[in-house]
C-alpha cells in the first residue's frame, strides 16, 4: 500500500521501508529536539550566502542563490531537528543549497536535503541495507515543519512516531 500524501504530491517517491503517513497522525510526532547551541550553530551555516546572489559566482556559470532561496533555506534549517547533528552544507551550481549528513553508525547511512532553487526542497537518503527513499516538499509552514520532524524521527528509529513499515 503506498504512503498517504502529506505534502500534496509524493509522485512515486518513497522507496525506503519508512513512510510518513497522514498529517493528522504526524501531529503525534515529538517536537524537534534541539539545544540552544545547536540552534545557533545551524542558523550560522548560511552566513555569507548572500554573496552568491549573482550569476557565475563560482567561475563555472553557476546559477545565483537567490534571496528567495536563501530566505526559504533559513526557514527550513530552523526547523531541522538535531537528531543527526550539524550537516555539511554547500551551494550548488543550479542555484540550490545542499545539506548532507553521513552517519558512522545506525541503519541510516546518508541523508541529503536539497533546498531550492526557490521554495522547494527534496530529501533523499540511503540506509545501510541498501534501500533508499526520497521525499519532495514545497512551501513552508508549521505543518511542513512537522514533516521534517517525522522524517528525521523515522530515519533515526525513534519510537512512537507515525510510520508505516
Amino acid at each position: 500500500m503506498p504512503p498517504v500524501d502529506m505534502l500534496g504530491s509524493w509522485g512515486n517517491s518513497i522507496s525506503a521501508p519508512y513512510a510518513l503517513i497522514s498529517t493528522q497522525e504526524a501531529t503525534t510526532a515529538p517536537a524537534p529536539m534541539r539545544d540552544r547551541a545547536f540552534a545557533v550553530s545551524i542558523a550560522g551555516l548560511l552566513d555569507g550566502y548572500e554573496q552568491l546572489d549573482q550569476e557565475n559566482w563560482d567561475g563555472y556559470d553557476a546559477a545565483p542563490i537567490t534571496t528567495q532561496t536563501l530566505r526559504y533555506a533559513r526557514a527550513l534549517v530552523r526547523a531541522i531537528p538535531d537528531t543527526f547533528g550539524l550537516p555539511d552544507i554547500a551551494p550548488s551550481g543550479d542555484g540550490s543549497i545542499g545539506l548532507e549528513w553521513v552517519l558512522d553508525a545506525g541503519h541510516l547511512h546518508k541523508l541529503f536535503l536539497d533546498i531550492g532553487p526557490g521554495e522547494v526542497w527534496r530529501a533523499y537518503w540511503s540506509l545501510r541495507d541498501g534501500s533508499f527513499g526520497r521525499l519532495p516538499g514545497k512551501g513552508f509552514d508549521f505543518e511542513r515543519s512537522k514533516v521534517l520532524t517525522v522524517l528525521f524521527a523515522n530515519l533515526s528509529g525513534l519510537p512512537n512516531v507515525a510510520v508505516r513499515r
